[in-house]
């Protein structure tokens, strides 16, 4: 049986970020990943192992989205009035077992819609055309390509955000290539 909820402090904490250390290759500090502007899930199974997670983090911009890290590392500047008034991030978006990769992903598309923001920032490597071509399903506005600079390592990475509606569409693609697989 999976069950989705949050990190428990501080062991499973510690333990998110490792794994997404691990799959991802870089490291995303506790500190930004339990704030009190974030909001960080993750999937366990009966034995509590943790098998993935996300996270969500809110800005907005009168502190110039300030606390978003993929706006800050991509040197990102929003001026004036925008219809990105406010801006959630998802990161450390991690699956180490598929078998919660459904349940993970509905919790997702679930805590988007609760969520006040229309706007979702994101980062991936810009080599990952697998990734490049699961996200343009939803439709996204490409802000940046270039290096993104890490605490000890860069990466060339493509930013992007989606709309509420783009993350449903990612959602409903998957799910109906998941149950076109099942029904072969």
């Amino acid at each position: 049986m999976i069950k989705i909820r949050s990190p428990k402090f501080p062991l499973s904490q510690h333990a998110f970020t490792k794994m997404f250390e691990s799959i991802d290759g870089h490291s995303i500090p506790q500190d930004y990943l339990f704030s009190e502007d974030s909001k960080t899930i993750a999937a366990y199974d009966s034995e509590d192992k943790l098998l993935g997670g996300f996270c969500l983090v809110s800005g907005n911009l009168n502190d110039g989205f300030a606390n978003l890290r993929t706006v800050k590392q991509a040197r990102l500047f929003f001026y004036g009035k925008s219809s990105l008034d406010n801006l959630t991030e998802i990161t450390g978006y991690f699956i180490a077992d598929k078998k919660c990769g459904l349940k993970l992903t509905m919790r997702l598309v679930l805590e988007v819609l609760r969520n006040p923001s229309n706007s979702f920032i994101y980062s991936y490597a810009a080599s990952n055309k697998k990734l490049e071509s699961y996200y343009k399903t939803g439709n996204p506005k490409r802000m940046f390509s270039g290096y993104i600079y890490y605490p000890n390592d860069y990466n060339i990475e493509n930013v992007e955000i989606l709309s509420k509606w783009g993350i449903i569409k990612i959602f409903l693609n998957r799910t109906m290539k998941l149950i076109k697989r099942k029904l072969k």
